[in-house]
């Protein structure tokens, strides 16, 4: 199985809907996907994925199938999040226990400690539960293979979700994914469920947010979530 994780077209954030840019983008993604021979489509409730995914889905005449745990984690808990999620952890450190002293840390900005910690459980819970109805069970880092699966999927979601996911799905501290990378709107992120012995699979990714789409359209990437000097 193929995961194209999404991020959601240029935003407008206080409709909830994309910009003219992003249905500019949106379709630019859509008739890319249509060479990739997708087969099923996911999206988060929000109206920013679900108006992104929409293109793809008239286009292919697939349904948009809603997963409330892909909805983005509205609200700051953190300052800064680009900068400040560095500061209460190692590197190295395994995302519960990073999650655990977080929740007392001064950078982090909540009125409900446990919200963050929440937020993640429901995204690991969700990825879990998700994988499993498409035949891969998590056993610690590798997925035992239940059911054949050699689909491509799309799944039409937000930064802060995707990079989550992605710490997730590769065993890759939060902080490090959350810190070093970026995913532009209307970016894909490709997952390869590898089955590399008989019976198992491990999630590899193939490429993190490519927009190379979005360049050979001669449609400008927009850098939603860079806070300075992205030009």
């Amino acid at each position: 199985m193929r995961i194209y994780i999404i991020r959601h077209a240029d935003p407008d954030y206080t409709n909830d809907t994309i910009t003219q840019t992003g249905h500019e983008q949106a379709l630019i993604l859509a008739q890319y996907l249509q060479t990739l021979k997708i087969d099923e489509i996911y999206a988060s409730p929000l109206g920013r994925t679900q108006t992104t995914a929409r293109y793809t889905a008239d286009l292919l005449r697939l349904p948009v199938q809603t997963e409330p745990w892909m909805r983005e984690l509205e609200g700051v808990w953190i300052k800064d999040l680009n900068r400040a999620v560095v500061g209460f952890a190692p590197f190295n450190q395994p995302l519960e226990k990073s999650l655990s002293e977080a929740r007392n840390h001064p950078l982090v900005s909540q009125p409900d400690p446990c919200l963050m910690e929440e937020n993640m459980t429901l995204i690991r819970q969700g990825s879990d539960s998700f994988m499993r109805r498409q035949g891969f069970v998590r056993q610690e880092e590798v997925y035992n293979v239940v059911k054949k699966n050699r689909k491509a999927i799309a799944v039409f979601t937000h930064m802060g979700v995707g990079l989550v996911w992605l710490a997730h799905l590769l065993e890759i501290p939060l902080q490090m994914v959350w810190s070093g990378f970026f995913l532009h709107p209307a970016s894909i992120t490709t997952i390869l469920m590898d089955e590399r012995a008989p019976g198992f699979a491990i999630p590899r990714c193939l490429g993190l947010g490519d927009i190379s789409h979005l360049h050979s359209s001669g449609c400008r990437p927009q850098p939603v979530g860079i806070l300075a000097n992205a030009e």
